[in-house]
């Protein structure tokens, strides 16, 4: 039985030991806690963890940094092809507010919910804002239009709605009916990228038909506050 777990020129030896499923950096820790104290016990020795295990965690870990970049390269493109096209970095800076809400509502109930970040989870963050940004561009381009027609602020607003509010409602809905229904895959990764997927298109519609309006007001608010010197404006 011994002679397994030497391999034939009798310079290495492969050791199984019973291993509980852990979080990613977890896992990584106390393998590398593992080859340190073998280390300690046999200096001479040269220790590596391996397995499927192991395998895993390298691969869930490098999926998380690559989309954090992701993300963040994500994020950078779609606030300057937003600012372009709506000319005002600041409009494009107001817009990106409610496209980041649902994010991390959604990466809090994850947590609350007890769903580790893996291949599938880990990319709904950058899903998200590459779907919900589209519902944003029509529109702040509907509301930088009325603003420059002379329109008021809660005009402004209005008539963004009558042109993009329906449309955004049943394009959530397609998407969302569309990505629930990958909740009934055998695939556990899947099956949480389908149902998290859903759940964040609805976070984005809401957030962008409730909160985007109140930040383009508030913030038309604080402009006036301030160039009235400061005086506070009525609400």
């Amino acid at each position: 039985w011994l002679e397994s777990l030497v391999s034939i020129d009798r310079r290495m030896v492969r050791l199984s030991v019973p291993w509980p499923i852990l979080d990613s950096s977890t896992n990584l820790a106390e393998g590398r806690r593992l080859e340190q104290a073998v280390a300690a016990a046999a200096p001479s020795w040269s220790v590596s963890t391996t397995g499927i295990s192991d395998l895993n965690a390298l691969l869930s870990d490098l999926v998380l940094r690559t989309q954090v970049n992701s993300f963040s390269g994500a994020f950078v493109t779609i606030l300057i092809v937003l600012a372009l096209l709506v000319a005002s970095l600041r409009l494009a800076l107001l817009g990106m507010i409610p496209n980041v809400l649902p994010i991390a509502i959604l990466l809090g109930l994850m947590g609350y919910w007890g769903i580790l970040l893996d291949i599938g989870t880990a990319t709904v963050a950058t899903v998200l804002i590459g779907i919900s940004v589209d519902d944003t561009v029509y529109f702040l381009l509907h509301y930088r239009n009325a603003r420059r027609s002379g329109a008021d602020v809660s005009d402004a607003v209005r008539f963004s709605f009558e042109f993009s509010g329906n449309a955004a409602m049943f394009s959530t809905l397609i998407l969302a009916a569309g990505f629930s229904l990958l909740g009934f895959s055998n695939f556990q990764s899947l099956a949480y990228l389908g149902i998290l997927s859903a759940l964040a298109v609805v976070l984005a519609v809401v957030s962008e038909l409730l909160l985007l309006p109140a930040v383009l007001v508030v913030a038309d608010r604080v402009a006036a506050w301030r160039v009235r010197g400061g005086q506070i404006p009525r609400l």
